[in-house]
């Protein structure tokens, strides 16, 4: 076990760009005494850092692997589908396949993880959406304190303030919702789309049709059987991305007591060399690479893990936290045998289908259009 004290996990199931003086280099940040580091600036990383940061007599510190050009409108235009190629760009993605999958005809399909300042939230979909309550609940239910729909819906209000769609906006693609489910002051700023498909609003009447309730917000807990039409993470004011690198650290890079590193990878979390008498072991600091150089940074409380759904367990088994017998197979020294860490991983798939409709309404096609796509993209 670990210590309050010592090793906490966080595993998402989430100005102008002067680099602030509190952005250090590989060297300065290993020899900065820290109370918390955050192994990971993605997008809970980065809001968990701010948050803490809030703290006046606490110093923070974000280690992240990739880097951070808030300028790149690679990043901030929407572009929906498109993407800007930023699922497979070295420089922004980790670009992680899958093992062969057995079921799948021995396929590896392609895993897109965000790999700079804000992580996935820089280089998704850009949806906003909350899973069923019933899932929040079993988070709970499987032994996690705190965790439930009721409980974890307040934090994301916290961290969103949405839009109000134009009323022939709503009247048209359904595009409401309710501040029950949405916060009105939150560092991520939220809103629906101003361009549609025409054949969204025959679509999703035909989901009507075929039995699926219509309401005026997905976020009311409803697992499955309902058609809504989903925010996005897109600033109205702005039209640009809103994400956790210029949502909450940006308006806060200037603090005293938060650093960043970016560019630098963790390959461990330390842990003392011997157990408390309970039995526990207390987090010390990381090990991170950068530039090919190796370092160590320490803490006075805590660590968080915050690699995501993928590295945070790798961060964790690099570290001796995992199954004793698999560790033990590649040459990592177990020092907390913990078999689920690292296994049991699901991700939610997708499918897509084709139809055929009449050339005389407009779809997404309109995006392989070389001159409409320039227009937009100068808009």
């Amino acid at each position: 076990m670990v210590s309050s004290r010592g090793l906490t996990l966080i595993v998402p199931f989430a100005l102008a760009t002067a680099v602030s003086s509190a952005a250090l280099d590989a060297a300065t940040f290993a020899q900065t005494p820290f109370d918390f580091i955050v192994a990971g600036g993605g997008t809970a990383g980065v809001a968990v850092a701010v948050r803490l940061s809030e703290i006046a007599n606490v110093t923070v510190g974000i280690i992240e692997a990739g880097t951070f050009n808030a300028d790149d409108p690679r990043l901030n235009i929407p572009q929906g589908t498109n993407t800007a190629g930023l699922f497979t760009n070295d420089l922004y993605s980790w670009n992680f396949y899958t093992t062969p999958q057995a079921k799948l005809a021995g396929r590896s399909l392609f895993m897109a993880r965000g790999k700079l300042l804000g992580g996935s939230s820089a280089i998704n979909l850009l949806g906003v959406a909350l899973a069923g309550a019933v899932e929040y609940d079993q988070i709970g239910q499987l032994g996690n304190p705190g965790w439930s729909y009721e409980n974890t819906l307040k934090y994301f209000k916290r961290a969103t303030n949405m839009s109000v769609a134009p009323k022939e906006l709503q009247e048209e693609t359904a595009a409401t919702f309710s501040y029950k489910f949405h916060g009105a002051s939150g560092p991520i700023k939220t809103s629906f789309a101003s361009w549609y498909s025409k054949a969204t609003p025959p679509f999703y009447k035909a989901l009507v049709q075929l039995g699926f309730a219509p309401v005026r917000d997905g976020g009311n807990g409803l697992d499955a059987g309902s058609v809504w039409n989903p925010p996005l993470a897109i600033d109205q004011d702005t039209k640009t991305r809103s994400y956790s690198g210029n949502g909450y650290y940006l308006p806060n890079a200037g603090r005293r007591n938060l650093y960043l590193l970016t560019n630098a990878q963790v390959i461990k979390v330390n842990l003392s060399n011997t157990p408390d008498a309970s039995g526990n072991y207390t987090a010390t600091g990381v090990t991170y690479v950068s530039n090919g150089i190796t370092y160590t940074a320490s803490v006075k409380k805590d660590v968080i893990v915050s690699g995501g759904s993928v590295q945070s367990p790798q961060i964790l088994e690099l570290s001796g936290i995992g199954n004793k017998e698999l560790l033990t197979k590649v040459g990592v020294k177990p020092i907390i045998d913990l078999p689920g860490v690292g296994e049991n991983y699901q991700d939610h798939i997708i499918t897509t289908s084709s139809i055929k409709i009449p050339s005389t309404i407009e779809t997404w096609d309109v995006f392989a259009n070389p001159g409409p796509n320039a227009t937009a993209f100068e808009q």
